[in-house]
């Protein structure tokens, strides 16, 4: 293999890494975004119950 055929070939393989690193990076930044509304969810679930807790506390001291 001459020095041009593998520069050829040392190209093709990091183009394809780069398309697969992009690809890993786009399902990473997909999954940081369901764990977000997870974490929104579970902040408002949290207030919810603070709320309630709080209600039953003044309840129970009346």
């Amino acid at each position: 293999m001459n020095e041009v055929e593998l520069i050829r070939s040392l190209r093709w393989v990091l183009r394809c890494q780069d398309k697969e690193i992009l690809e890993n990076v786009r399902k990473l930044k997909e999954r940081v975004s369901e764990l977000e509304e997870e974490l929104r969810e579970y902040e408002a679930l949290l207030r919810s119950l603070t709320c309630e807790i709080e209600t039953g506390n003044r309840l129970e001291e009346q």
